[in-house]
């Protein structure tokens, strides 16, 4: 299922705003960061194909300069082993993987999808704006920050993180910061996202890593040993140009089933104004959006050892209600994350209404969902009223959040 613009009470020019002006973010580099982002052109450019090995390529089928887009997707079809499919990856040469030169860091863009998050019945609620980004290289991490422990390293380097607007009235319900696997992310409420002096939401990219914080500083993980580091006074990336992937879906926004939301709720928005230019000096030039329908979006390898996006679990769906904790990231490592919110009233009747594929559950399905945040010892509580999809309906109406 997918909505046009005009099924979510939405213009074009409207939801191009809320992607290029509103919330697109800006990216600061670590001070120490020795590999740059890039742009899919200058990846393909200098990559060759390959059968990815245990220790690196195990055999090339196309060399540097002759990968094309078209030539991926040939090669996808001619060869139909599904193992081998998965096998198939980008390749950088040695000399390739510092990415671009950095002085002109403006120039590579950052990738965007947006999804339409859905209730059980299929009335949207949300929007959630995935933010990618592409480094040609994820440096190793010195265990235990001894440089002769080195580990973690490999090519191709895709990361994101995500913005979640309430549809109800744009309103910023927070921001999720993803770092390593999806389920070591962290949501910031709106209100707390930090901005830079434009106004523009603030990302810190963690050193060789590239995970995705909400602060600048050092970020404790496993016992320790794989810290991450971000810092505010490396190198700022203001793209200036942010390209929507359409090569899927076209132009329409695809629904995902909502998992839930742990965020507190947003205040209303009552002005057109975007909240980022509340007590901050706007920029006067925005980057500019564009749409691509490339055939790379229909890849099913790998750069370097990143798989495509699109072939990501994070793409086609929502993002994880709650964030990871600090404990977790420190000494759980391994921890599963929480799938979704639990129903607390009528759950029977919710995971019944799941297996049938997703039906309306009637004219007034109330859902009680309870977010438990281990890191801060609170609970939320969020009542809703699900109203069935009939013909452009509006989203449900969430109440206060209560504290107990």
């Amino acid at each position: 299922m997918s909505f046009s613009y005009e099924e979510l009470g939405l213009t074009q020019e409207r939801f191009e705003r809320l992607i290029v002006r509103d919330h697109v973010p800006v990216f600061f580099l670590d001070k120490k960061e020795k590999y740059g982002p890039c742009s899919v052109e200058w990846f393909l450019e200098r990559a060759s194909l390959v059968e990815r090995g245990k220790d690196g390529p195990a055999s090339v089928f196309l060399p540097r300069g002759q990968v094309t887009q078209e030539q991926l997707l040939d090669m996808q079809l001619r060869h139909t082993s599904p193992e081998l499919r998965k096998r198939f990856a980008l390749w950088l040469d040695d000399e390739d993987i510092a990415g671009p030169n950095p002085e002109f860091i403006d120039d590579v863009p950052v990738y965007v999808h947006v999804k339409a998050i859905c209730w059980p019945d299929g009335v949207p609620e949300a929007l959630e704006i995935n933010y990618m980004t592409l480094f040609a290289f994820n440096g190793a991490y010195p265990l235990f920050g001894l440089p002769c422990l080195l580990a973690g390293d490999h090519q191709g380097d895709w990361e994101h993180c995500t913005v979640r607007l309430r549809l109800q009235d744009l309103a910023l319900s927070g921001v999720w910061y993803n770092s390593h696997r999806n389920v070591e992310g962290e949501w910031r409420a709106g209100k707390d996202v930090q901005r830079d002096p434009t106004g523009r939401i603030s990302s810190f990219v963690a050193r060789n890593g590239h995970g995705m914080y909400p602060q600048p500083g050092i970020v404790f993980r496993i016992f320790c040993a794989a810290n991450d580091f971000t810092s505010a006074h490396g190198r700022v990336w203001r793209p200036k140009r942010v390209v929507r992937m359409c090569g899927n879906h076209g132009t329409r926004i695809p629904a995902c089933a909502s998992r839930g939301c742990g965020l507190p709720t947003p205040p209303s928005i009552m002005s057109s104004e975007p909240q980022s230019s509340k007590g901050v000096q706007m920029e006067t030039e925005f980057p500019i959006l564009v749409e691509d329908f490339s055939l790379w979006q229909k890849w099913n390898g790998s750069w370097g050892t990143s798989r495509n996006p699109p072939k990501q679990s994070w793409f086609n769906n929502a993002e994880p209600p709650v964030s990871r904790t600090f404990c977790q990231r420190l000494i759980c490592p391994l921890a599963k994350g929480v799938d979704t919110l639990i129903p607390l009233e009528k759950g029977q009747q919710q995971k019944k209404h799941e297996e049938a594929g997703n039906r309306s559950m009637g004219n007034d399905a109330a859902l009680r969902y309870v977010c438990k945040d281990a890191g801060r010892g609170r609970a939320y509580d969020t009542m809703v009223v699900a109203r069935p999809l009939d013909g452009v309906a509006g989203p449900p109406t969430p109440a206060p959040p209560m504290e107990r």
